[in-house]
């Protein structure tokens, strides 16, 4: 009987030592040059990467509106609620000229969209700002993502 209670205990311990484990995770592939340059650039949920090391290319026509919203941030003289106002509907209107106004296909399409939803959220989070110190902030990072616009695309 010993035994029996022996192999009993045993397997009760295999079991529930093994349950819910699942199969061992198996080792990270290697990963190709895409794959590293993707995780490199992450942020937040989205994964900016180059084409094959190069940036894209945004059909001209697009690229009016996303140089006219980087000019008024980069040019604008923001020290009061009415300058930011200004910015804010410039940013408002110019995005919604460029969404409307979609040309792009493919991958390069889908690349910027990696880029573009967040900064269209920071552009409405500008515009819903009720303070100049929100304002501010938001202006660094309206700044900040047009540096990162210019990484990954031309």
């Amino acid at each position: 009987m010993n035994f029996k209670l022996f192999l009993a205990l045993t397997g009760t311990v295999g079991w529930l030592l093994s349950c819910g484990s699942g199969p061992a995770p198996a080792a990270d592939p290697p990963q190709d040059a895409h794959q590293q340059e993707e995780s490199q650039t992450e942020s937040g949920d989205h994964a900016l990467y180059l084409n094959e090391g190069k940036r894209w290319l945004v059909d001209s026509g697009m690229m009016v509106y996303l140089r006219t919203m980087e000019s008024a941030v980069l040019n604008s003289n923001v020290q009061d609620m009415a300058a930011y106002e200004v910015l804010s509907e410039t940013l408002q209107r110019e995005s919604d000229l460029l969404t409307s106004n979609c040309t792009m296909k493919g991958e390069a399409h889908d690349v910027l969209h990696l880029w573009l939803v967040p900064y269209l959220d920071l552009v409405q989070a500008f515009a819903d700002a009720e303070t100049v110190e929100e304002r501010s902030s938001l202006y660094t990072q309206l700044r900040d993502a047009f540096a990162r616009f210019n990484e990954y695309f031309e």
